[in-house]
């Protein structure tokens, strides 16, 4: 983490990963780098984010999912850092129909 400037996580939520992002490893990142967390919310300190928004130590969060969804943090809101959006990507009307044909591709095979 000392020699990114930005950092993406992709890891499944297991107790060993809960909080892997805290304050500690966000210490450890280049001062201004940023975050990008597009697994699961409980894998980043919610916390610990606005923290680092708020003093500089990340220039800026990109967080698709979050930690006690769907509440939003007030500070996490207004920490002016921070890119929040839906974990949705799933739910596009192209992944719907691309489903929906391998559904069918399925009932056909002989």
């Amino acid at each position: 983490m000392s020699e990114s400037d930005i950092v993406i996580v992709h890891a499944p939520l297991t107790n060993s990963t809960f909080h892997l992002i805290n304050r500690s490893s966000l210490a450890l990142m280049k001062p201004g780098g940023l975050l990008i967390n597009v697994s699961r919310g409980g894998i980043v300190d919610t916390d610990a984010v606005v923290e680092a928004l708020q003093t500089g130590q990340l220039s800026g969060a990109a967080l698709d999912v979050l930690e006690m969804e769907p509440d939003v943090p007030e500070a996490l809101l207004s920490s002016g850092g921070a890119m929040l959006t839906p974990h949705v990507a799933f739910s596009s009307d192209a992944s719907s129909l691309n489903c929906a044909g391998a559904q069918l591709r399925r009932w056909f095979v002989c």
